[in-house]
């Protein structure tokens, strides 16, 4: 007799993160690593991987969900990198594990649509947008080829949202699949490295996408491509600002940027969102998204030893001009994320596995160190060195600390010395968070895995002091402060029938007469709205389908400057 075996899948008993038979999906060591990083979204399923090598290979998410068996497998775009080629896609890792994986994490979903476009690197290959008429010429009907993409993408929203059991089939599936609740999804990404090229129509094909899914949800956050590289984004942004100037300020949410740079660009350029406002005005309506970066290191090609210490140290210090204009980029996300050794033709990445263990990078470590200490709002600060200083700073609400991060790219130790303001009262104690090695070289590995890793120690700094930084090294300083103070509290805060409506209540003994204090209302694109005056209550009209974000703030009488009492409460 012979007995024919199909989709054998082995997970380990203490997988994570359960299907609808309560079985783990996910090996926990892998997942506990993006866990213990505190993410706040996570993009997928990447970028050229969505494209393909033509249009054959093409990812379509309906492929990847319903029962693993009936899931139709596809060879890895990536496959073409690598002899033999054996990089292969069962799909056992889908949409629907996908949105399960986000909800464990605790993070907001980002998945990427094609746009009926293949990989731009690698193919000519596109669908047409419209049909033709006898003489070749374009009509306005849409082709079905074209459609069925753009259908993918408002299917997916119901996919994850739509709780319509009875007459929408992408609900109705995600429920039988074991998920009645929605994913709450609220962004998605329309095309990858998308430019104009070869009559690709690009732009139109966009515009498409952007006006179906709004029309379906006007609060889907959009996230849109602004080409493959540097010297590409200009343009990007030239066409953004066209939309915006036309009245579509929901055009997009924020704009893709990639690079891939040796170490030296990311030192050269910590300052390059410095003057994005005024470079690239349309900045003030739509955000940056750094959706894919990695310092690619150029004292050694060995595939193994890349993701070192100068790449990190590299990132760490580009990362903190990110940091210092969080008002115009919203996002971040180093890449690629996972690699198995057995199965590998791209480096670096940030967690490295094979069958049997996994270690993790000191690149994932400079992630991990923004990730858990990214502050409410950054501080204007006074950190000086002789060097040239890649340093933010910001303000954790929740604990008071003032967090300072600095960054050494150099062979010798760098002094810095640290002001706070006479708010801010310091109780010297800082909690130090480290990531060095003298060695440039030095990276982790299977035999290895905790070769570099993180130092955290207390230590005593005093206002003015002086702390020194070692050579090839990242710090985050979690420098505590005293209790925070207010001279006004905000007693009432509530939105009902479009109206946003507040009040303040002054602390006990304290005449707030003597202060000036400003309310100002800001939309979810960070857009100033309204600034009220002294007023102790106010109301304002606002958009009931948006978010908004108010702060509070007490100057001392007729100046432009904060009260030294009072913390901003936002």
């Amino acid at each position: 007799a012979q007995v024919d075996f199909d989709v054998i899948s082995v997970m380990p008993c203490d997988a994570v993160v359960n299907d609808k038979y309560g079985n783990g999906i996910f090996r926990a060591d892998l997942v506990e690593m993006l866990k213990s990083m505190n993410p706040g979204f996570m993009r997928f399923p990447g970028g050229c991987i969505i494209e393909g090598m033509d249009m054959a290979n093409a990812y379509r998410w309906k492929t990847t969900v319903g029962p693993v068996e009936q899931r139709k497998q596809i060879w890895n775009r990536w496959a073409t990198h690598q002899l033999p080629k054996n990089y292969n896609q069962t799909f056992g890792l889908g949409y629907y594990e996908y949105f399960l994986l986000c909800e464990y994490l605790e993070c907001d979903p980002l998945p990427v649509q094609n746009v009926g476009m293949a990989c731009e690197y690698n193919s000519n290959q596109w669908v047409p947008i419209y049909k033709q008429d006898e003489n070749g010429a374009d009509t306005e009907e849409y082709t079905e080829e074209f459609w069925e993409y753009v259908q993918d993408t408002l299917d997916l929203i119901d996919f994850a949202n739509s709780t319509d059991f009875d007459d929408n089939e992408w609900a109705r599936l995600r429920r039988d699949m074991g998920h009645e609740a929605p994913f709450n999804l609220t962004m998605i990404g329309v095309g990858n490295e998308q430019w104009e090229r070869n009559g690709n129509r690009w732009t139109e094909r966009y515009k498409i996408f952007e006006e179906e899914i709004h029309k379906k949800d006007p609060a889907m956050k959009i996230v849109g491509a602004a080409g493959p590289a540097p010297n590409y984004f200009g343009g990007a942004y030239g066409w953004a600002n066209d939309e915006v100037n036309k009245g579509n300020t929901d055009f997009a949410y924020v704009l893709d940027e990639h690079f891939y740079m040796e170490p030296q660009w990311f030192l050269d350029n910590d300052h390059i969102y410095d003057d994005y406002r005024t470079k690239y005005p349309v900045t003030d309506t739509i955000k940056v998204f750094a959706g894919e970066y990695a310092a690619h290191t150029t004292i050694t090609d060995e595939v193994g030893k890349k993701n070192n210490v100068e790449s990190a140290i590299a990132e760490a210090a580009f990362m903190t001009g990110m940091e210092r204009n969080a008002d115009v980029v919203f996002m971040s996300a180093l890449a690629p994320l996972f690699c198995n050794y057995n199965c590998r033709n791209w480096s670096p990445n940030m967690i490295w596995c094979d069958e049997t263990g996994s270690h993790t990078t000191p690149n994932y470590y400079v992630q991990q160190m923004y990730m858990q200490n990214n502050g409410s709002y950054t501080l204007k600060n006074d950190v000086k060195s002789a060097e040239k200083s890649y340093q933010s700073v910001s303000y954790d609400e929740k604990t008071g600390d003032v967090i300072v991060k600095l960054v050494n790219p150099y062979d010798y130790d760098v002094k810095t010395k640290i002001n706070l303001d006479s708010s801010l009262a310091m109780t010297g104690e800082v909690t130090q968070i480290l990531l060095t090695n003298e060695d440039k070289f030095a990276k982790n590995s299977m035999e290895q895995p905790d070769n570099v890793t993180l130092e955290e120690t207390s230590i005593k700094l005093t206002n003015g002091g002086e702390y020194m930084l070692g050579a090839n090294s990242f710090a985050v300083l979690r420098i505590h402060t005293g209790e925070p103070t207010y001279l006004v509290n905000l007693t009432k805060l509530e939105s009902t029938d479009g109206k946003l409506s507040y009040e303040l209540t002054p602390e006990t003994d304290v005449n707030i007469a003597e202060y000036d204090v400003y309310t100002a209302v800001y939309s979810d694109n960070g857009m100033l709205v309204k600034v009220f005056k002294n007023d102790m209550s106010g109301q304002l009209d606002i958009d009931a389908d948006k978010n908004y974000e108010v702060k509070v703030m007490v100057w001392e009488k007729n100046t432009m400057k904060p009260a030294a009492n009072h913390t901003v409460i936002k």
